[in-house]
């Protein structure tokens, strides 16, 4: 997909792909508010949103892994993921957990409607799982590469 500079205050000349990667919670935010209700960006949302509920965990023989979110308990908000094998008993401790079988950027959300450092902190994991650095800059072209790559998500 081609994506499109949107004219928004805060990201005027950003892609919606560069968007996810360097305000998730703007992003959910402003898809679940039909901010994005022209077209191309109305298409292009929709398609975003859909793949970042559905990432591949990016491992060999990636359907014997699960992504296991622990929320930090001390604020009950978005704490961060881990890759684990399904073998793996569920974290045990202080910090409740829970599994999903795809990675999927909307937990944070799901756990507190507003949570800017859980949502940082989920890029955070999503780049080091791929990308193997958690700082790891997203240009342009590898934000929007990242969505285009039809391997990256379960479709």
């Amino acid at each position: 997909m081609v994506f499109t500079a949107v004219n928004l205050k805060k990201h005027s000349g950003k892609t919606l792909p560069q968007i996810v990667f360097s305000d998730l919670d703007y992003f959910i935010w402003a898809y679940e508010d039909n901010v994005f209700k022209n077209p191309p960006l109305k298409q292009e949302a929709q398609y975003i949103f859909k793949r970042i509920k559905n990432i591949k965990i990016p491992k060999q023989n990636s359907e014997e892994y699960e992504v296991e979110y622990l929320i930090h308990a001390p604020t009950g908000k978005f704490g961060y993921f881990e890759l684990v094998l399904k073998t793996t008993p569920l974290h045990r401790g202080g910090s409740p957990a829970f599994r999903t079988e795809n990675i999927d950027l909307t937990v944070a959300r799901s756990i507190a409607a507003y949570d800017k450092s859980g949502y940082r902190t989920m890029i955070e994991c999503l780049k080091k799982y791929y990308f193997g650095d958690s700082s790891h800059k997203m240009v342009k072209k590898r934000c929007e590469d990242f969505f285009n790559k039809d391997s990256n998500f379960v479709l």
